[in-house]
């Protein structure tokens, strides 16, 4: 890896959370030299940042790490392999199980990556500065960045081992967060959707057990250049009429929500830990409804928790047929024996949840095409993200009530007189046309 042209090839698996980590991993080899290649055979470094919430990551993780550590057969030199998988296993075995990779990195080692690979490297030496922290290299289309404001939680919540991989909650302070913004917008950023464990706890290990949430957002903005402010993974319990008040007022918010509420029988929401049952879980959308009635919500569900019922099935059924949330993710229970509810009886078999599952998802295809119908007509601002893969002559984008990588996408074709393709990054007015279930097409009108 001595020669000017060493290059890195970087894999990303699970949550957005890891994807920020990834840029600034990234960044940090950058101050060491390396270019960033799409290719893994021209790659000198691979870098896998893993995922090990659930046995199917564990899974995803050893196969790809099996998979790229084939080109240390040909050019590459290390193979480094970071995030929770790490931070679920001990050293030692990850060593004997996987002698394959040459440096393994938990998520509180991940700040020493590039130190770590200079040292082991002695024909490697930094061509730039090394120490610094707030540096990303940006993986998401152009205009669209995730910004992480805190990491861990504080959750206890039965079916996740969150905790255990990344410790308790440690946000970071709102002036580091502006800083990150404002950098951000620097390099074209006009979406930042803000993510973290539990993003309504932000702050409570910085003000004494107050949250500081909308505080931060009042801040954020007054960003210039910022155009949407996305909240992803609201804690239901986490939402009050302080932070509502101020999503209300702000002009850059995003009119979207994300608010995970897993469940709504009381009996489940106990078995889970979560700290409330379905009336707090009622009033809130009730609330949520009424004072952001211009508001998309999404949520996410699990079935198949133990204790989980046909009678508690048919509550949570018929909450998501009454509530109609614009977004839904669906998962099944999966047993991992770090978490409490490994060990609770009364589990449904795997094809009950499978059953469960199946028939969530068919309500909400159907909630989802009656809501994409409704923008029929209608003009709406859309940030394009890329071309389309299904052909030249269209561009694919999102509208503010859309999250990157779990909500649907709009297709924009250009208005006939325009000459030019719609440049990424960018917000155009768009009259949609027609919609599917869960994507929407429509033709640009102008950019803003």
């Amino acid at each position: 890896m001595s020669d000017d042209t060493k290059q890195a090839y970087a894999v990303s698996l699970g949550c957005p959370r890891n994807r920020v980590d990834t840029e600034k991993m990234l960044s940090a080899l950058d101050s060491l030299g390396f270019e960033s290649t799409l290719v893994p055979e021209d790659a000198d470094l691979i870098l896998v940042n893993t995922c090990a919430f659930l046995g199917s990551a564990v899974k995803e993780s050893i196969e790809t790490i099996l998979e790229l550590a084939e080109n240390k057969k040909h050019k590459c030199k290390a193979l480094v392999v970071t995030g929770c998988f790490p931070a679920r296993y001990k050293n030692e075995l990850l060593k004997r199980e996987l002698p394959e990779v040459d440096l393994f990195l938990d998520p509180s080692q991940e700040d020493m990556l590039a130190e770590l690979v200079r040292l082991k490297s002695r024909e490697l030496s930094p061509k730039r500065d090394v120490s610094r922290k707030t540096g990303r290299m940006l993986t998401t289309p152009a205009g669209s960045a995730y910004l992480r404001v805190s990491d861990g939680c504080n959750r206890q919540c039965s079916f996740c081992i969150i905790p255990k991989l990344r410790g308790m909650q440690k946000s970071r302070p709102i002036e580091e967060i502006l800083l990150e913004a404002k950098d951000l917008v620097s390099k074209g950023v006009v979406e930042i959707n803000l993510v973290a464990q539990d993003l309504s706890a932000y702050g409570r290990d910085l003000q004494g057990g107050r949250t500081c949430l909308a505080d931060l957002l009042v801040e954020l903005d007054k960003v210039k250049g910022l155009e949407w402010i996305r909240c992803m993974y609201l804690y239901p319990s986490g939402i009050d009429d302080q932070l509502i008040d101020v999503i209300s007022k702000m002009s850059r918010i995003a009119p979207y929500l994300d608010v995970p509420i897993q469940h709504v029988s009381s009996t489940v929401l106990k078995a889970m830990k979560r700290g409330y049952g379905y009336n707090r879980v009622e009033s809130l959308i009730k609330k949520l409804r009424h004072r952001l009635p211009r508001f998309n919500l999404r949520t996410t569900v699990m079935v198949g928790h133990p204790g989980e019922t046909g009678k508690d099935f048919e509550e949570l059924l018929s909450f998501i047929q009454r509530v109609r949330f614009e977004h839904l993710g669906a998962f099944r229970f999966s047993p991992e024996q770090e978490a409490s509810a490994f060990f609770l009886e009364g589990r449904p078999t795997a094809g009950e949840s499978y059953n469960r599952w199946r028939r969530i998802m068919a309500v909400q295809r159907k909630i989802a095409r009656s809501k994409q119908r409704s923008y029929i007509g209608r003009e709406v601002d859309v940030l394009i993200t890329g071309q389309a893969d299904e052909s030249t002559m269209l561009n694919t984008g999102r509208h503010s009530g859309q999250a990157p990588d779990v909500d649907g996408r709009v297709y924009v074709r250009l208005w006939e007189e325009s000459p030019n393709q719609l440049e990424v990054g960018r917000i155009y007015r768009v009259k949609i046309e027609k919609a599917m279930d869960y994507d929407l097409l429509g033709v640009a009108l102008e950019g803003r």
